[in-house]
């Protein structure tokens, strides 16, 4: 079992390093559109943009920075005779580094108490204290494993999808209720992106939550396992997800180095890598190595996104992906490359099917999600999976499913609120498949 001790060892040195880092916080800024496009344009590989939201006229938009950088958004409207508003900077920036700290203590205090979680593993598995901390890369691996070894007849691991960067092997697990020829298939894969850790652990509840409702013999369950086979990947960028807890908790891409005019950079957002060829790179990231979505000179150049691409082509019967983010609170659909829905029966369908998924996610809450074409905000993302995977395997229905939060630390005492309604939302979207495939 992994120790306390290590993982207290961790959180000092994530930590330690945040302290060394230039200071940066995260901004919340209200930005008029001509702003907002002239920053984006002439400054965009520079900023690291959490979230944005359209809101009438103006922008509101999340960027971590330092004070220099969110001042960029600020003087440029005397550049721009359309602009009568200014750039605000709507309240006192957040200090990341503070959350960061409160948040590593705040795991090492929950992980003492729920030490033990495995001796005491029994369904209903969801109910675990395994699910009310976060957990590193080998808590999460020996948690599922242990659940594949106590339920052999339903989850299946399936070793090396694909290996990362550095060499990790890349596991995905199949629930399975039993094999038939006309079987679908379902994806789900969690943390693409390392720093959004509320994205991986939902996706973990889920898997559990499919288990319980298997074991209980719950009847929305069994029926959905009737018709389809569901794989989830736990975590994608497992390279750069470790990174978060040993050294930036902040970080996005993977942790391939190579090396570009000269000089050694390190990772490549693997949710810019994918294809088509032709939507790739568009928006020119690639000039700049350092750019948070910097996509990598080519597509599929990462063995992440590569391999993922491969096993996902190898599943047969497939019929949707989810892939799982945070924090914008929205059930995107494609297109994110192109200002277009998909084109028709596959364009009202998807709508529907992501308005039923929506309305899964956010029942029980207050939280209010968006359902909506990724394109919907203020600017087009090139080489995103979503895209990829509706316009390169068919015409199969697929879907970024952002969760809810004020920035990419959270409480980890949401993890199992969160969990069960992206649960909720996964068996929506089982359910709703059939009008999709109609």
């Amino acid at each position: 079992m992994v120790s306390i001790r290590a993982i207290t060892a961790a959180a000092v040195v994530a930590v330690a390093s945040v302290a060394a880092e230039e200071s940066k916080d995260l901004y919340h800024v209200r930005v008029p559109k001509p702003v907002f496009e002239m920053v984006y344009k002439n400054h965009g590989s520079e900023l690291d943009i959490w979230e944005t939201r359209v809101e009438g006229d103006f922008v509101e938009v999340d960027v971590y920075g330092t004070a220099a950088t969110v001042q960029k958004f600020q003087g440029v409207d005397s550049l721009l005779e359309s602009s009568t508003a200014e750039a605000v900077i709507e309240s006192a920036p957040v200090s990341m580094r503070s959350q960061i700290e409160s948040e590593q203590t705040d795991i090492q205090a929950c992980q003492r108490q729920t030490d033990g979680y495995l001796k005491k593993l029994s369904a209903p598995y969801a109910d675990n204290g395994f699910f009310d901390c976060w957990r590193t890369a080998e808590q999460v691996f020996e948690f599922i494993d242990a659940l594949v070894a106590k339920n052999p007849k339903y989850i299946t691991k399936i070793e090396g999808v694909t290996k990362t960067a550095e060499g990790r092997s890349v596991p995905a697990y199949k629930i399975s209720t039993g094999s038939s020829a006309k079987k679908k298939a379902l994806y789900a894969q969690g943390l693409i992106h390392a720093r959004e850790w509320s994205s991986g652990a939902s996706v973990h509840y889920a898997l559990a939550a499919f288990l319980d409702g298997i074991n209980s013999n719950d009847a929305s369950v069994m029926q959905i396992f009737e018709e389809y086979d569901w794989y989830i990947v736990p975590i994608l960028n497992i390279d750069g997800f470790k990174y978060t807890w040993t050294k930036d908790r902040m970080w996005r891409k993977n942790r391939r180095a190579f090396t570009k005019n000269g000089r050694t950079y390190y990772g490549v957002d693997l949710n810019r890598n994918f294809g088509p060829k032709e939507f790739f790179d568009k928006d020119g990231k690639s000039r700049n190595p350092n750019d948070e979505a910097y996509p990598g000179d080519k597509v599929l150049s990462e063995p992440e996104s590569a391999g993922i691409f491969n096993f996902i082509k190898s599943i047969k019967g497939l019929a949707g992906t989810i892939d799982v983010h945070m924090y914008a609170q929205s059930v995107l659909r494609p297109f994110s490359n192109q200002g277009n829905e998909a084109p028709e029966p596959y364009g009202s369908k998807m709508k529907a099917l992501g308005d039923a998924v929506r309305d899964a996610i956010q029942e029980g809450s207050s939280v209010q999600y968006d359902s909506a074409p990724s394109f919907s905000g203020i600017y087009y993302s090139y080489g995103t999976f979503k895209d990829s995977m509706f316009l390169e395997m068919g015409n199969i229905a697929s879907f970024t499913l952002e969760l809810e939060g004020d920035s990419f630390v959270t409480e980890q005492s949401a993890i199992k609120d969160v969990g069960s309604r992206l649960f909720n939302s996964f068996k929506r979207f089982s359910t709703e498949m059939k009008n999709y495939l109609a």
